[in-house]
């Protein structure tokens, strides 16, 4: 936990994060940009196993407006320029910041589903000059099933999709009706870094954490 050392940041190593995670055992180190970038990396470098791989990633806090796909859609272009002008590898974004949260039924309508869609595809191909990737949320959908979607955007195209597992179905929430849940997940490839993408509650129990860990995510 480097926050400790008043970097401003925090180091994520393999599947635990902060206070009271165990000793750093992982082949990759993920820093989240915060403060004074050059002295956190540098400390950070001295914490990662010889010869780790290391991947810079910018979490982007910036609250969608539910429906406003292009509203979100500039936010996201707005801020992966932030982070490319910092030389970040990833930026990732919340669970489902393309169209906001939670949907509820606006999501089940077929041309709201096809505009989220497009506007990620035009993201993906945005992510071809050479700059960060992007991790952004989404409705998606696959063989005729709609999923609530982690969507890795890299290298001009969309390079690999995880579907939340654990949908909520208690007090506000209201996803199993609107989505079908997805298969237990398998880590994604960034530039040669295996990333495990759980979904909001999908870490709460140990399945999908564990079954992450056992399939290679870094």
């Amino acid at each position: 936990d480097a926050v400790d050392h008043g970097l401003g940041r925090t180091v994520l190593h393999g599947l635990a994060v902060g206070r009271g995670a165990p000793q750093l055992n992982a082949a990759v180190v993920i820093l989240v940009r915060q403060q004074r970038r050059h002295a956190g990396r540098q400390a950070v470098q001295q914490l990662a196993p010889v010869g780790a791989p290391a991947a810079d990633l910018d979490g982007v806090q910036r609250t969608p407006q539910l429906g406003d796909v292009d509203g979100n859609i500039a936010k996201i272009r707005q801020g992966r320029a932030e982070a490319k002008a910092q030389g970040a590898d990833l930026v990732v974004y919340g669970e489902l910041n393309v169209c906001g949260y939670p949907p509820e039924d606006l999501v089940l309508k077929p041309s709201f589903q096809a505009a989220c869609e497009a506007a990620v595809n035009k993201l993906a191909a945005e992510t071809a000059d050479g700059g960060p990737a992007l991790l952004v949320g989404s409705p998606w959908r696959e063989n005729g099933k709609l999923h609530n979607a982690a969507i890795l955007l890299d290298q001009g195209q969309v390079a690999a999709t995880r579907y939340k597992c654990d949908l909520p179905n208690y007090g506000v929430f209201d996803e199993k009706r609107v989505f079908v849940p997805g298969p237990m997940p398998g880590p994604v490839n960034l530039r040669g870094v295996r990333l495990g993408l759980p979904i909001c509650e999908d870490i709460w129990g140990e399945e999908i954490v564990e079954c992450l860990a056992e399939t290679g995510a870094e």
